[in-house]
């Protein structure tokens, strides 16, 4: 064992907060456990809770997925129940910024993945919406860090381009959202304003009809991204690893992995 303190479940997001690092973890699918955002010392690797049903007061969450940093609180979405959540970096106190009964726009029917990317003002993930007289969307949704109001920014019904599939992680680069689809072994890029969606690395996808952006080898299940510098690093689960794409070719390398 490294370090001490309350134990992990299931581990999802991560964020740092100056000398620790903030993770959202959930309970173990078909085990349990118990829903935490858990510091890290980044030294020492000790754990303490920073926010639980026991710690902290307000609203509890119940399968974190998501979390940033915006100013003095952690933005931290949750699966279930389907909602954006702030939360007081000091005392652990939660509050919903966004569910289907706090602030206005789509209905939220979920949050996928550790998902959430703030730019501008808004929360940026990815979950699934309600749409009058059809059935639910995959979309890229913008949440107002104020009023808690709701955008779709990007769906089957918002902007146009290659179809939204549930998708697994969101970057905000510039005047887009990068998106990964995981299971179509994409990155898709969304323009914030038009919600128009254009694949920005990938192979060629028979399914959603789009043909080989960028170099090299193929995803196959990208999840995460982070920023650096004039390329994008992607997390991938299926193979485990690393990569490396360039931002102005989608050009893919292999920065990481078990080989």
């Amino acid at each position: 064992l490294v370090g001490s303190g309350p134990p992990f479940d299931d581990p999802y997001g991560i964020v740092i907060d100056g000398s620790r690092a903030l993770v959202a973890n959930r309970p173990t699918p078909g085990i349990g456990g118990n829903p935490a955002v858990i510091a890290v010392d980044l030294v020492t690797g000790n754990r303490t809770v920073v926010s639980d049903l026991s710690t902290g007061m307000g609203p509890g969450w119940g399968n974190l997925a998501g979390i940033a940093i915006d100013g003095s609180r952690a933005i931290v979405t949750d699966v279930t129940p389907a909602a954006v959540f702030s939360m007081d970096l000091l005392t652990g106190d939660r509050a919903i910024l966004s569910d289907n009964n706090v602030g206005t726009g789509p209905e939220l029917l979920g949050v996928n993945f550790p998902s959430l990317s703030i730019s501008g003002g808004r929360a940026y993930t990815l979950g699934q919406i309600s749409v009058p007289n059809q059935s639910p969307t995959p979309a890229v949704l913008a949440v107002d860090l104020m009023t808690g109001n709701r955008i779709d920014v990007s769906s089957r019904v918002t902007g146009s381009g290659p179809n939204m599939f549930l998708g697994t992680g969101v970057l905000v680069e510039g005047s887009r959202v990068l998106a990964t689809m995981g299971s179509l072994g994409l990155i898709y890029s969304v323009d914030i304003a038009t919600g128009v969606r254009t694949v920005f690395s990938g192979l060629a996808n028979a399914t959603v009809g789009t043909a080989q952006v960028g170099n090299g080898l193929g995803f196959d299940f990208p999840i995460a991204m982070a920023l650096d510098g004039t390329r994008v690093l992607v997390t991938d689960q299926t193979t485990p690893g690393v990569w490396t794409v360039e931002l102005a070719t989608g050009d893919r390398a292999i920065l990481s992995d078990n080989n």
